[in-house]
């Protein structure tokens, strides 16, 4: 079976895509080590030389988070909107196209409305012929059938 494209499909990887992204900047903020070197105060060392972050800093780390976030989704969202899904290019050749299959409707529609008006007008003039030679042989017949008038003179 073949389909023109992804439909609900669509919609369910954008919405993956989003959450991932999300799902990243999670793993970069509690995970990575750039995050320490970008914040070295809201860490600190503990005995056995790992890296914690400190209580105090959690709300720090959280806000860092979603302005990083919303900005990745404003970026995300200018992108969508400045580049177009279809190119100009295919857009004005799928016009053309549609333009094209349009005027060649509308030509067909054309002769075949020329073609019917000409069955229909060579029909009624068959049926006006054919009902004026019908009236006529009547009119024929009724005379025929008439017993001659006698005439009286004075």
């Amino acid at each position: 079976m073949k389909t023109r494209g992804l439909g609900v499909w669509s919609s369910a990887l954008k919405l993956i895509g989003w959450l991932s992204a999300f799902s990243n900047l999670l793993i970069f903020a509690f995970t990575s080590s750039q995050m320490r070197a970008w914040f070295p105060d809201w860490y600190s060392d503990s005995g056995d030389g790992k890296s914690v972050m400190k209580d105090s800093s959690a709300a720090d780390v959280m806000f860092t988070l979603w302005m990083i976030e919303h900005a990745f989704l404003l970026i995300g969202f200018f992108v969508r909107v400045m580049i177009p899904s279809i190119p100009r290019n295919v857009r004005i050749e799928l016009l053309r196209h549609s333009f094209f299959l349009e005027m060649e409707a509308s030509r067909g529609r054309f002769a075949t409305m020329k073609r019917y008006s000409r069955e229909i007008a060579r029909k009624s003039t068959n049926r006006q012929n054919s009902t004026s030679s019908q009236s006529a042989n009547k009119e024929r017949k009724i005379r025929e059938s008439k017993p001659p008038g006698r005439m009286y003179s004075l």
